[in-house]
């Protein structure tokens, strides 16, 4: 592949749904600063090469503050339902199917209803400027990436 003018490898990395079971992933323990019910989570890496990482993560039911993140975290829910809520209190809900995004910055809380299992990707960036405050998680919900709500925009011209 080219980059700039110069030659670069780029690694593509794929993963079976079956490598993120849950009986797969390991157990980190309770979460130390939980405040609502006892919730422990679980992990597993898949990739990590430089400022991006992507993994898996299960969390069981019950809530938690959150400090500001320090990086940006999409994910996609494969299973539970619960919310992320902004610093001033704005709730965003999600369930399986939905995708999630947690701006850099963002600080807020989450609270797990039905235990959740999620595919994530992390990417430190330097920070954003202008950003408003307070910083707003945003949830897509699955009817609004449905296929049915898509647009072709055809063949690629460059793919073969």
């Amino acid at each position: 592949a080219k980059t700039s003018g110069r030659e670069a490898d780029i690694t593509f990395t794929h993963a079976p749904p079956a490598y993120f079971a849950r009986e797969l992933l390991t157990p980190k323990g309770p979460r130390k600063n939980a405040d609502v019910g006892s919730p422990s989570d679980s992990t597993r890496p898949l990739y990590k090469a430089g400022m991006t990482s992507v993994g898996s993560w299960s969390c069981t039911a019950g809530g938690f503050p959150v400090p500001a993140r320090s990086t940006t975290e999409a994910f996609y829910v494969l299973d539970g339902d619960g919310s992320v809520s902004d610093s001033d209190g704005t709730s965003h809900a999600w369930k399986a199917g939905d995708i999630v995004i947690l701006p850099k910055g963002w600080t807020g809380r989450w609270d797990v209803t039905t235990d959740i299992h999620k595919v994530w990707v992390v990417v430190d960036h330097p920070d954003v400027e202008d950003t408003a405050s307070p910083i707003r998680a945003v949830v897509a919900k699955r009817s609004d990436v449905a296929d049915s709500c898509l647009t072709s925009l055809g063949a690629r011209k460059d793919a073969d």
